[in-house]
């Protein structure tokens, strides 16, 4: 998988406000494929959600997205990632980098298990967001979608990843079939029901 920063992709979020001074250098330093504006874009959401409130992030990798959205620390942050094979790569041995990389973090739950599987673990719990990024086929993300969806408080936020991508068109097709109401954050890959 190409890292689409270094490909050219060009992305702009604008952070007006919120938190701008917040320091995403560990999540910056962290090797991954969200770009800073869209890092911008998670501790901002992280930030504005009230204190006690728990986000689900279905797709880890090395940390660098954690590291921005766990940036607010009253919240908690459920990383959930089986570090296997995937369609698109072995990711096996990233578990101990994820680990080195968000140590430092005291607001998460690591969770290295397959998101269905997760799900049925947390089944009682309710999340105020839920951050798809895991596989990217379309039984992959339709079925992270279907099984996250439940599991939000009312007015919960649903949002994802490589969205519009062309090397991830099925993301876009899935999200637009079972997200009726969402919007792209402008200038990013990212698709939100956020403000929708």
């Amino acid at each position: 998988m190409n890292d689409f920063i270094s490909a050219g992709w060009s992305c702009r979020y604008n952070a007006a406000m919120g938190t701008a001074g917040i320091d995403l250098s560990r999540a910056l330093a962290t090797t991954g494929w969200i770009s800073e504006v869209e890092l911008r874009y998670l501790a901002d959401l992280s930030y504005s959600l009230p204190a006690g409130s728990v986000i689900a992030e279905i797709g880890s990798f090395k940390g660098r997205s954690a590291n921005a959205l766990a940036l607010n620390p009253n919240i908690t942050l459920y990383c959930i990632d089986p570090w296997t094979k995937y369609s698109f790569g072995d990711f096996t041995s990233c578990y101990d980098e994820f680990i080195e990389n968000t140590r430092h973090l005291r607001n998460i739950v690591t969770l290295r298990d397959f998101s269905l599987n997760a799900v049925h673990r947390l089944v009682a719990m309710k999340f105020h967001a839920v951050f798809i990024d895991g596989d990217h086929d379309a039984e992959h993300v339709r079925a992270d979608i279907l099984a996250w969806r439940p599991q939000l408080t009312e007015g919960g936020i649903l949002f994802g990843h490589d969205y519009g991508r062309p090397d991830w068109p099925d993301v876009e097709a899935v999200v637009k079939e079972l997200v009726p109401s969402y919007r792209v954050v402008p200038n990013t890959t990212i698709w939100t029901t956020e403000g929708a």
